[in-house]
């Protein structure tokens, strides 16, 4: 079995509504609110979790799209982007598999797939790429909230 790839989660927001932005492709990005929302019994303050392989251009888009509907959400303020990356593999769309990843594994510890993703509501355990060890997977997700 091929090594498994390692994930790195940027240490604050690099993109709020006050176009803050970054130079990168292929990525995935987790849009944040500033406090928590509920899911079911549990609460994360990630909303969106999506994938670019355009860059800065995509996560501002976005970002422009999301927040016109969560800002008016009472409590509010603010959304935050924090990129989650890995390195690449050859032959292997290895963002695409990562989103993937991050989506099963936030219904599986949340009950449901973030507030704003409409994809992802039909993946379960057995789509997991298996690229990516699941723990470390999960602690990235739990670092948001």
């Amino acid at each position: 079995m091929a090594k498994r790839l390692t994930l790195k989660r940027s240490d604050r927001a690099i993109m709020s509504v006050s176009r803050q932005a970054i130079r990168a492709a292929k990525l995935v990005y987790v849009i944040c609110t500033p406090h928590a929302q509920k899911y079911g019994g549990r609460r994360s303050r990630v909303i969106y979790i999506g994938t670019t392989e355009k860059g800065v251009h995509r996560i501002a888009a976005s970002m422009a799209h999301k927040a016109i509907r969560f800002l008016e959400r009472r409590g509010v303020r603010s959304l935050d982007v924090f990129v989650i990356t890995c390195p690449p593999r050859p032959g292997t769309r290895s963002w695409l598999l990562l989103e993937r990843d991050l989506l099963i594994a936030f219904k599986l510890e949340y009950g449901r797939v973030p507030l704003a993703n409409a994809s992802g509501k039909n993946l379960g355990p057995d789509r997991l790429s298996g690229l990516f060890h699941y723990r470390r997977v999960v602690s990235v997700l739990r670092s948001f909230a």
